[in-house]
């Protein structure tokens, strides 16, 4: 399976200027549920329902210098959605939750 994402990539152009290169690429699924091995104590997959961009998003499609910890990174820092699998006491699946923060789009 996979997942449909924008995503931002460092570059580096043949006259030696950074910059950002923006794509909607089809990822796997196991890039964002943990790998084989699944979530990490604590952690949850979501099936996400909704996300956004937002200031921060912009800044980053925008090429602005600093805001991409990490690269490639998928863009976006809120997302609304249903937990499907967890390694948490605090959720269930099933559970519907609100992510904000928490590192998403900066540096995972």
């Amino acid at each position: 399976m996979t997942y449909r994402a924008l995503v931002a990539e460092k570059t580096v152009p043949d006259d030696g200027s950074k910059g950002i290169e923006v794509a909607l690429r089809d990822l796997p699924d196991e890039q964002a549920t943990g790998g084989a091995d699944g979530p990490g104590d604590g952690e949850v997959v979501l099936d996400v329902l909704f996300s956004s961009l937002n200031y921060k998003d912009g800044m980053l499609l925008g090429g602005r210098p600093g805001i991409a910890r990490t690269s490639p990174l998928v863009a976006g820092i809120d997302a609304v959605g249903t937990v499907a699998a967890g390694g948490s006491e605090d959720f269930a699946p099933g559970d519907l939750v609100v992510l904000n923060g928490a590192g998403l789009g900066e540096s995972r």
